[in-house]
């Protein structure tokens, strides 16, 4: 016998294994037994279906807030920054009118204080120091100084209130902007609320769509078992039938060589194709085929070496 390699022998073996389910079907083809049909069916589908888990007001505040919050924050950021530019420019201005005033009023005292000895002095060289002339024109002098000094407090008061009048308005805008920047976001939030809440709605219609039809697909599921069992039940039910109006017609002798002349054929077909010394390796693995032909193996044995290429 010509050497075959293991991982020829497996398949031969594997093959064998087909060969005698088919002669156990043709004992089952002609029994005037009923068997109940065994058929293997998953319990389930074992779909599993989809939760649905809606997320708290809370939890939609905090993810719209996400979304929502850094575009105002920088939005709020630009006017601090606008509003504290603008600010520190009009208390510069303070700073410079103050300081201005300051240097009129020692400009002013200053000029007061060299016209009032230039006049003491013109007096005094005219010999009307002690006139009533002298009196006047040395009050004069300090006439014109108050109202020098007045003059200038009154520009600076006014420039003064102009400036924090300013600052005033300055301060309305920025509340009015920040204001209106708060407004703009809750509106943004709750857009986005109704917008997260929409989506939602289509996630939870869809998941119960889906949960649905998992449940028609086990529902049918369930149905096409039941009926393939119960058309295996009536094919079961006709194949007796037919086995016995077979046995009434051919005895238990005619069906019997019947029998054997099918299962004879199975093994032809199953090794034709084979070389001979792969059928006679087979052939040698037990005696199952022995068993079930009978007086036909040595006619299977004789086909195998006169037909079958060594």
């Amino acid at each position: 016998m010509a050497e075959i390699t293991p991982e020829r022998q497996q398949q031969l073996i594997e093959e064998y294994a087909q060969l005698k389910e088919k002669i156990l079907d043709v004992d089952h083809k002609y029994s005037l037994s009923y068997y109940e049909p065994e058929l293997e069916f998953e319990p389930s589908l074992g779909l599993e279906k989809l939760t649905f888990t809606p997320l708290t007001e809370t939890e939609l505040q905090q993810l719209a807030q996400q979304e929502v919050n850094p575009r105002y924050l920088e939005k709020q950021r630009s006017l601090d920054k606008s509003y504290a530019t603008a600010k520190a420019n009009v208390l510069l201005s303070v700073d410079r009118q103050a300081e201005k005033h300051r240097k009129n009023l020692v400009k002013l005292a200053d000029q007061y204080a060299e016209d009032y000895k230039k006049r003491q002095h013109a007096l005094a060289n005219g010999g009307m120091w002690h006139s009533s002339a002298a009196e006047k024109a040395l009050k004069s002098i300090d006439d014109a100084y108050d109202g020098d000094v007045e003059e200038e407090n009154k520009r600076y008061t006014a420039e003064y209130e102009a400036l924090y009048d300013k600052l005033d308005a300055l301060e309305d805008s920025y509340e009015q902007g920040t204001a209106s920047i708060a407004q703009q976001k809750q509106l943004a939030i709750a857009a986005e609320v109704a917008a997260l809440e929409e989506k939602q709605e289509k996630n939870r219609i869809s998941i119960e769509k889906y949960n649905n039809t998992v449940d028609e697909k086990e529902i049918k599921y369930q149905a096409s078992c039941r009926r393939y069992l119960q058309y295996a039940i009536q094919a079961e039910y006709e194949r007796a039938l037919e086995a016995a109006k077979l046995h009434a017609e051919l005895g238990e002798s005619g069906v019997k060589q019947q029998m054997l002349s099918e299962k004879l054929n199975c093994c032809k077909a199953h090794f034709t194709g084979y070389r001979q010394y792969e059928a006679q390796f087979v052939l040698q693995i037990d005696t199952f085929l022995q068993a079930n032909l009978e007086d036909y193996y040595t006619a299977l044995t004789d086909w195998v070496t006169q037909i079958l290429i060594p």
